[in-house]
């Protein structure tokens, strides 16, 4: 789960150290997980008595742990939560973010696509308290916006491209212009 590899935090040293208080933070603070302390619970219960050995070991545990089923996985956004720690995903887009805002020159635009709820409300509000930049809609796409908020300026996936890769339906695609 490590994007790089010569970091220390792992996602084996979370789910074998940390406290149950703490697993249950990440989940929740990450994965938006609604069971998060009880999927923490029987990690923390499950590993006193057995060691974990691989992820399909961990995804079996969770499994158990959930109540509510879904379409997805029930190791989905545990799973997800835990790379997102790993990797400080949400610091690194705050970093990457207020580095754009100083290096953007006039007319310059960003784009961003944002596959997680999180990940979309950083985005969304690193632009919007500075006067020189709005969000725009596609031009090619659609008419430029007059005003600094549009009712659309989301850009989502359409129902073809999803077909063609369905992991593109979370996506949200937000394109920012320095004026």
């Amino acid at each position: 789960m490590r994007f790089n590899k010569n970091q220390d935090l792992t996602c084996s040293k979370i789910i074998d150290e940390y406290s149950e208080k703490a697993l249950a933070d990440i989940i929740w603070k990450f994965g938006e997980e609604e069971e998060s302390r009880r999927i923490a619970k029987f990690i923390v219960n499950r590993r006193a008595s057995k060691i974990f050995q691989d992820t399909i070991d961990l995804a079996e545990v969770i499994k158990l742990a959930k109540r509510k089923k879904t379409k997805k996985h029930p190791a989905t956004k545990t799973f997800q939560a835990l790379r997102m720690a790993v990797n400080s995903e949400l610091d690194s887009l705050k970093i990457c973010l207020e580095t754009l805002k100083e290096k953007l020159i006039k007319s310059g635009r960003v784009v961003i696509i944002s596959f997680h709820s999180l990940e979309d409300r950083i985005a969304k509000h690193s632009f919007k308290q500075l006067p020189n930049i709005i969000e725009k809609k596609i031009p090619i796409l659609s008419e430029e916006i007059e005003s600094r908020f549009s009712v659309s300026k989301i850009i989502y996936p359409s129902d073809k491209e999803i077909s063609m890769n369905p992991r593109a339906r979370s996506a949200k695609m937000r394109i920012i212009e320095k004026l």
